[in-house]
């Protein structure tokens, strides 16, 4: 199970020792978070997946799954992406692209951001990404498919 955290941290658990539960249990910890933090993406992911990061300052890219090794629960993780001055101080979406999606994206005028999940390149781990727009920085991010 992939955890994408607000920071930019990803944890790929193995959650084999995660036993069923009864109607009053209260659940497992999956990734361990800072203070401030907060999981934004939690799913069972195959090695070939692909997994979207978008930041707050729509600094973007894919990455493949495989490239988290697997580790126990209620560990800190990796970084995902980057996240400094330039590339935006939070991860606003983190999302398992098994298909083609729109990627819509709003800034503080209510300014619109279109652009397709297949624009998005698919990069390393370590890798800052590229923004989607120049000087933009989202407030909102919503990912939608046309019907």
């Amino acid at each position: 199970m992939l955890f994408v955290t607000k920071e930019g941290i990803a944890l790929n658990a193995d959650i084999s020792d995660v036993s069923p539960q009864s109607r009053t249990a209260s659940g497992f910890k999956g990734i361990s978070l800072n203070d401030g933090d907060s999981c934004i993406f939690a799913s069972l992911v195959s090695p070939a997946d692909e997994i979207l990061v978008v930041t707050d300052k729509s600094y973007s890219k894919k990455v493949k799954a495989d490239q988290f090794a697997i580790m126990g629960r209620n560990h800190k993780g990796v970084k995902i992406i980057s996240l400094e001055t330039e590339t935006g101080k939070s991860v606003l979406l983190a999302e398992k692209v098994v298909e083609t999606f729109e990627i819509l994206g709003f800034d503080s005028k209510a300014k619109k951001i279109f652009t397709s999940t297949d624009k998005i390149a698919l990069e390393n781990r370590t890798t800052k990404g590229k923004p989607i727009s120049k000087n933009v920085k989202f407030t909102h991010i919503y990912l939608y498919k046309w019907l």
